[in-house]
């Protein structure tokens, strides 16, 4: 699965205070198309440029893929065990409370 955000962290931006707005507008042009898996081509500073962000990427979406597979898995073995003090009370009527308020 893919995730449809992805993080720019400030101190990765502080990289644009040497850029021209060109070459900014160039960089998020190849970002956007790396994202949705166009082929992106860059030239010299520019392209090491886009690879600082590119890795950052790449890791975040392997951080998102592995805790997604882990809940997913954790799904899979039926979630978080219920808690069966909360049933002691009125198994018929489960509350959060192990007894009702006399006064709310």
């Amino acid at each position: 699965m893919k995730n449809k955000s992805f993080i720019l962290y400030d101190d990765s931006l502080d990289l644009l205070d040497d850029m021209t707005k060109e070459q900014i507008g160039e960089l998020f042009l190849a970002i956007r198309n790396y994202r949705l898996g166009r082929e992106v081509k860059l030239d010299g500073l520019m392209n090491g440029i886009f690879k600082i962000f590119k890795n950052q990427i790449d890791r975040d979406s392997e951080k998102y893929k592995t805790f997604h597979k882990k809940q997913s898995n954790n799904g899979k073995k039926g979630g978080r065990p219920k808690n069966p003090t909360l049933y002691l009370a009125n198994p018929k009527n489960p509350t959060l409370f192990l007894a009702n308020p006399k006064k709310p």
